[in-house]
């Protein structure tokens, strides 16, 4: 917009330069007609005939009629002869300056696509970066939904075998404890510990993690000591008798909680 501006204001000072010379053209060819008309005075023949004083008189006067309505400035103008030389230079300015413009507008339509363009390439990849967004989200979601069933799985089979192992557990008990009774019978002594109170008492420190642990030989407990010694249930600290601990047959599974 300001380079078609700029191209205004040239053509339009250039008119005006054009107006203003073909006055002054137009002023000079009024001069030049009169002075070509035919003049009162007298031709060189007639002027040589007549001598040198009136020569010289006539010529003086014919100055003098032309001086009237000739300027100085005006027998040196500053322009070119033909107004067309100036049109035809205007016109090539303007249609270079067209050019020029029409240049910069087909640079300007080329970045303008390049743009449009890039603009497309970093819509389309932020497009396929949000599709692989979403996937990876909807598959983080799927994990995230599986690993917590599995935990649930996972709890309710150690909560379904905690409770097969307590039912397990007291159904032993109950067991050990008939078992024991039959063979070996609550002590008729008053004050002394029964054999399955025993075992309660040893299998403590193997619950405990205390497997190296002797416990120190009561006078209250049974006197079959050596019956349990003698059958592997039992056995004696190697140095001191009066110590004894069960053996662990569960090798070292019991009372693990790692």
């Amino acid at each position: 917009m300001e380079q078609n501006d700029g191209l205004r204001e040239a053509c339009s000072k250039l008119r005006e330069i054009i107006t203003k010379n073909q006055i002054r053209l137009d002023a000079i060819q009024k001069v030049i007609d009169k002075s070509k008309k035919p003049s009162s005075t007298i031709s060189n023949l007639q002027i040589q005939q007549a001598g040198p004083v009136a020569a010289f008189e006539t010529r003086k006067q014919g100055l003098s009629s032309m001086q009237e309505g000739l300027k100085v400035s005006d027998c040196q103008p500053n322009f070119p002869d033909n107004k067309m030389i100036l049109i035809k230079l205007a016109r090539l300015w303007q249609s270079r300056s067209k050019t020029e413009i029409q240049e910069l507008i087909i640079e300007e339509k080329l970045k303008q696509a390049s743009l449009r363009v890039q603009r497309e390439r970093a819509v389309n990849c932020l497009n396929e970066n949000k599709q692989l967004l979403e996937v990876h989200l909807k598959e983080k979601r799927s994990l995230e939904n599986k690993e917590e069933e599995l935990e649930e799985e996972r709890v309710s089979e150690l909560e379904e075998k905690l409770e097969n192992a307590k039912r397990q557990y007291g159904e032993m008990k109950i067991n050990l404890k008939n078992t024991v009774g039959e063979y070996f019978p609550e002590p008729e002594i008053p004050g002394f510990t029964g054999i399955y109170s025993l075992f309660n008492e040893l299998t403590k420190r193997l619950i405990n993690g205390e497997r190296d642990a002797y416990a120190e030989v009561k006078n209250t407990w049974p006197y079959y000591l050596e019956t349990l010694e003698a059958n592997g249930i039992i056995e004696c600290h190697p140095t001191d008798r009066s110590k004894i601990r069960i053996i662990d047959f569960s090798d070292g599974r019991l009372g693990k909680t790692d």
